[in-house]
């Protein structure tokens, strides 16, 4: 029953990050749609990184380095650390909702997740 759980958790992983990645996707305007990753390395970020690709994401989609830059250095900065910190969020967010369905179905199974 621990493998099962493995293996949900792991597919899980994949498909949540999968469903939020793409959900956002869908709401980028053209110009940070064309930022994005192509699908070859999307599927690859997700497969190696899993949820913590949320933080790539958010940085490839959404920094805009050269604009923050001509605002001055502290604003790149500030600009940057904010989408990284979003890009985490997320993260966390997928996390505690894995965590919640692992918990409900070793639940079911009557096995401890560990």
């Amino acid at each position: 029953m621990q493998t099962l759980l493995l293996v949900c958790l792991t597919v899980l992983n994949w498909s949540l990050t999968f469903a939020v990645q793409w959900w956002d996707r869908r709401r980028l305007d053209e110009a940070r749609r064309a930022r994005a990753w192509n699908v070859a390395s999307w599927g690859v970020a997700i497969v190696w990184f899993g949820l913590m690709s949320m933080v790539p994401w958010f940085w490839v989609t959404r920094q805009d380095w050269g604009a923050w830059r001509r605002r001055g250095l502290g604003v790149a900065l500030a600009r940057s650390a904010w989408v990284l910190l979003k890009g985490l969020a997320a993260a966390v967010a997928i996390l505690v909702v894995l965590m919640l369905a692992i918990d409900a179905l070793a639940a079911v199974l009557g096995v401890k997740a560990e």
